[in-house]
C-alpha cells in the first residue's frame, strides 16, 4: 500500500503540473480522491496496519497515509483510526515499558507529535492527539524523575539552567506541559541572584551564557 500511495501522489503532482488548463484542477482532484478512497478500503488498511510491529508503528503508518492521500472524507477516516490507536492501552504501554531506553521512547513521542502538528487534521482532534502524547511524555519524566536527575549533578543554578535547556533542545520533550514544566524550572534557576554574580565575576559565567545562546540558534 505504501508504494501505491507514493505512486498516486507522484502521478497527481505530475498531472496537475503537466495538464495545465487542459483538465480542470477540480476534476483531477476528484479523480484522485476516489482512487484514494479505494486504496483505503477496510481490507487494504487492515493488511497494511496488521503487519506493523506495534501500535506506535501503526500510528506512524496512518500519518504517512494522511500525508499522501486526497479528500477530507479519507483524512477523517484516518484520523478516527489514529485516535483509536493513540487512546488504546497498548499505545501507552509501549512508552511505559522499561525494556526500551527512556531517551529513545521520549524521542519517538516527540517526533510523533511533530508529525501530528504538520498533519492535515482538524484543530480539535489535533489538539486531542498532541495532548495525549504530551501527557505520556510528562508521565515518563515524572515517573523517572528526569528533571531532578538532570539538575542534581550540576554545580550551580546556571549549569542547571543550561542542562534543562539542552534537554529541551535534544528532541526529547513534547510541546505542552512537559516543555512548560522544564522551561519554568530553567527560568527559576536563571532568576537566582547567584546566576548574575557568576556571569559578572567569572569566565565560567560567560561560558555558560554562550552555551545558552547556542541553544537558541
Amino acid at each position: 500500500l505504501d508504494v501505491e500511495v507514493k505512486a498516486l501522489r507522484r502521478l497527481g503532482t505530475q498531472m496537475t503540473i503537466g495538464c495545465g488548463n487542459l483538465i480542470p484542477h477540480e476534476e483531477i482532484l476528484s479523480a484522485f480522491q476516489i482512487k484514494s478512497e479505494r486504496l483505503l478500503s477496510n481490507t487494504t488498511l487492515n493488511n497494511f496496519l496488521g503487519d506493523a510491529k506495534n501500535s506506535v508503528e501503526r500510528a506512524e503508518r496512518i500519518l504517512f497515509l494522511g500525508e499522501n492521500i486526497v479528500g477530507a472524507g479519507n483524512r477523517h477516516k484516518l484520523t478516527n483510526l489514529l485516535r483509536a490507536i493513540v487512546a488504546d492501552a497498548n499505545f501507552s504501554d509501549f512508552f511505559m515499558n522499561k525494556a526500551e531506553p527512556i531517551a529513545q521512547r521520549l524521542r519517538i513521542l516527540t517526533a510523533l507529535q511533530d508529525k501530528l502538528f504538520l498533519a492535515e487534521i482538524d484543530d480539535d482532534h489535533k489538539r486531542e492527539l498532541c495532548d495525549r502524547l504530551d501527557g505520556l511524555c510528562t508521565a515518563l519524566m515524572e515517573t523517572n524523575r528526569l528533571l531532578p536527575k538532570l539538575c542534581d549533578g550540576q554545580a550551580n543554578p546556571m549549569a542547571k539552567c543550561v542542562a534543562l535547556l539542552k534537554f529541551i533542545a535534544s528532541g526529547m520533550v513534547t510541546r505542552g506541559d512537559a516543555r512548560e514544566q522544564t522551561q519554568r524550572l530553567a527560568l527559576g534557576f536563571l532568576r537566582e541572584p547567584s546566576v548574575l554574580q557568576s556571569y559578572l565575576t567569572t569566565p565560567r559565567g560567560v561560558d555558560m551564557l554562550k552555551k545558552m545562546q547556542e541553544l537558541g540558534t
